[in-house]
């Protein structure tokens, strides 16, 4: 007992050395989105429970078809009811915490799978190991990464429950088994992919009870013997009735997992029904756009390279988009990783026959990988290194299993073994420390992503923006630009609805930063390097539009998703054939972006300079007008008072003075005139959107104040 209470409290201080630097990060990638820009985990309240039970994980951000209450309930108790908002400190001592806790699940997993059969030290090396590696840093360190620490709770509590409910009777297994089922819970409405549990209960039962029943019947077993000298008095326990009982203690658990299962499928086609279709970019996930043979290909190849990762954790990236994991072709390369993967699998269905306990970390591993593997249907990632956080338990186990059996290495003397392991836990723990650092904030992240994956266009991408959002004055353009240029190259070889339009529509806007920035004087003709910036602009945006066209052409026809990106789209298309000087073409894209999104402000601004480039002021004083009417913005109506105040009014009487400054004169003939031009512009926008009651005060207020007659 002392020893075991030893081990344990040596992996707890394992697992928490190499993360001690893990405090320090922050809240990069999706933990801004998920925690900090998501109201529903700011207070403490009923309706943001309600949200959270009723919606998606990603609402009202977008949806990926993922359901985890639980999850972001705890981003709720981190936020709110611990008080931690947006100081990273708390939340990572939660996910420190619950890695600990999973360490000493794996540490009971293992000595309860082993047994007696091999030394303290073999589940001692397997939960020290997985403690410090290096590939679950984007699990433990990555805030976020928290769905797969609950999961992962959820399964390996959920067997030991399991596990504890065949030894015991009565009210006792009853408890368990409410224990299992209660966690089972937990689990599934963290991340979808604790449902494995079924799978591991049953692989356990199949492998580890049989393994006991076996060997409690072989003839030079202890349990043999012992049968033997006591025949006459109690009849011995056969191997049948052994087996018997495990598959009605299967069956018990199979009726307490029922009821989780059963309220998880209920509450998520409940939820996933109300909400929007999910969709996976070919970009993020090129498996989706593959055939089925290359695809399951691909699929096995990529297990290639999380087993690698496994055992030399040594080139770890937080993204691995097109084109950094390629589809499979008849690369020399891609034909070794397959026929390698083939042959591992086959060899551990042989276990069955020769190692039934390794057999069982074998199909642990390949069970908890398999949701998220991409063999069964295409998932949001082709790779990720944080859904190898339980699946790594499996190979770890199995890996040291196999070395501890080794004929060669048995006779090996314990010191050495224990130098071995701790070489193995130094190094990974050390590898780890570093990896953390590389999660410290965005910039850190995407620089490290970008020299570990110099193909994925989302690093470079990701990199890209952080620069221009890191430096307000934009001196940093060029690194932008050139980060910018290498999300795009990948891109290019894809057919346009394949493509990302968000990548062409931010190399649009840092194009024309570039350009401003060669430019200079605004007064003057750009010089040639501008217009080359320009035009790079320019063919972007169009690009851009392009894609959104070919998406959208695919979409429902009641799908207006399309409609907010592409009038993004158009309102920096028309400030760029302003800088050309190509006034019609930037007028035509303002209006565009008008039309399509008629209550944004800033769609309004650009077409008002389209039209003052053009030196149509008129138009421009109407254009800001109808978006003072529409959207009551207050910026809009201070630049229309600067537009009269320029001289644009002839009479002199558009404005006139108060104690708060100029005003607009509605007895003007000038304002009267764009007044009701603005209005009937205004009365059109409402009528397209079914909005009568607001178009008739529009048109009772003009025939008022301004006397206008349609």
């Amino acid at each position: 007992m002392k020893r075991r209470l030893a081990a344990a409290v040596g992996l707890a201080v394992l697992a928490t050395a190499p993360y001690a630097n893990s405090f320090r990060t922050g809240f990069p990638l999706d933990n801004r989105a998920l925690i900090l820009e998501d109201m529903r985990v700011h207070e403490a309240t009923r309706a943001n429970v309600d949200l959270i039970l009723h919606h998606t994980y990603w609402w009202p951000i977008g949806e990926s078809g993922l359901y985890r209450p639980a999850t972001t309930l705890s981003y709720l108790f981190n936020y709110a009811i611990l008080g931690n908002a947006d100081r990273p400190f708390g939340y990572h001592a939660v996910n420190l915490l619950l890695h600990i806790v999973n360490v000493l699940l794996v540490y009971a997993v293992g000595r309860r799978i082993l047994g007696r059969r091999h030394s303290e030290l073999v589940p001692f090396a397997i939960a020290a190991i997985w403690a410090v590696h290096p590939l679950s840093t984007e699990a433990v360190t990555n805030i976020v990464g928290r769905a797969d620490l609950l999961a992962a709770f959820a399964v390996l509590g959920g067997l030991l429950m399991f596990v504890r409910s065949t030894e015991v009777r009565g009210i006792r297994r009853f408890l368990w088994l409410i224990g299992l089922a209660a966690m089972t819970t937990l689990g599934v409405f963290a991340k979808e992919s604790a449902v494995v549990i079924v799978g591991v209960i049953a692989l356990y039962a199949a492998c580890v009870r049989s393994a006991e029943a076996s060997r409690s019947s072989a003839p030079g077993s202890r349990s043999a013997k012992a049968s033997r000298s006591i025949a006459r008095r109690v009849p011995p326990v056969s191997n049948a009735r052994r087996l018997a009982a495990g598959a009605r203690g299967f069956s018990r658990a199979l009726i307490a997992l029922a009821l989780p299962l059963l309220l998880l499928w209920s509450q998520r086609t409940a939820v996933l029904g109300a909400a929007k279709a999910a969709e996976f970019p070919f970009v993020d996930n090129p498996i989706v756009g593959a055939g089925f043979w290359t695809g399951r290909q691909t699929a096995i190849i990529v297990m290639a390279r999380y087993l690698w990762l496994t055992v030399w954790p040594w080139t770890l990236s937080a993204d691995y988009s097109f084109a950094q994991v390629p589809l499979a072709s008849r690369a020399l390369l891609d034909r070794i990783r397959f026929s390698l993967m083939i042959v591992a699998l086959i060899g551990c269905v042989g276990l069955w026959q020769h190692n039934r306990r390794a057999f069982f970390f074998a199909g642990f591993a390949l069970l908890t990988f398999l949701p998220a593997s991409n063999f069964l249907f295409p998932t949001g990632t082709i790779m990720a290194e944080r859904v190898m956080y339980l699946p790594s338990f499996g190979v770890i186990a199995l890996i040291v299993t196999g070395l501890s059996v080794s004929t060669s290495l048995k006779r090996c003397p314990a010191l050495l073994g224990s130098i071995c392991l701790g070489i193995v836990v130094v190094g990974f723990g050390i590898r780890t420390w570093i990896r953390n650092n590389d999660w410290r904030d965005d910039l850190s992240l995407w620089t490290a992503t970008v020299r570990t994956s110099p193909d994925s266009f989302k690093a470079h991408r990701g990199l890209a923006e952080i620069l221009w959002e890191s430096d307000p004055s934009h001196e940093n353009i060029e690194q932008v630009v050139h980060e910018i240029g290498r999300a795009i190259a990948p891109l290019e070889s894809l057919p346009p609805f394949q493509r990302d339009a968000r990548t062409y529509r931010l190399a649009g806007v840092y194009f024309l930063e570039q350009g401003d920035a060669l430019r200079g004087d605004t007064r003057a003709a750009p010089p040639p390097r501008a217009v080359g910036a320009y035009e790079r602009s320019a063919s972007a945006l169009k690009r851009a539009l392009a894609i959104i066209d070919s998406r959208a052409a695919a979409a429902a026809p009641d799908d207006r998703g399309f409609a907010t990106p592409t009038a993004d789209v158009y309102r920096v298309l028309s400030a760029v054939h302003g800088r050309l000087r190509e006034h019609d073409k930037a007028i035509e894209a303002a209006t565009r972006a008008r039309a399509l999104d008629p209550l944004n402000v800033i769609s309004y601004q650009q077409a008002a300079a389209a039209l003052l480039l053009a030196s149509r002021r008129d138009d421009a004083a109407v254009t800001l007008m109808t978006g003072s009417l529409v959207t009551g913005d207050r910026a809009l109506r201070t630049e229309l008072v600067d537009l009269y105040g320029s001289g644009l009014d002839p009479l002199g009487c558009a404005l006139v003075p108060t104690p708060n400054g100029p005003a607009i004169n509605p007895a003007c003939a000038t304002v009267r005139r764009h007044a009701c031009a603005a209005t009937k512009e205004a009365m059109g926008i409402h009528a397209l959107a079914g909005r009568t009651d607001q178009m008739q005060r529009l048109k009772d207020g003009a025939a008022r104040q301004f006397q206008c007659s349609w």
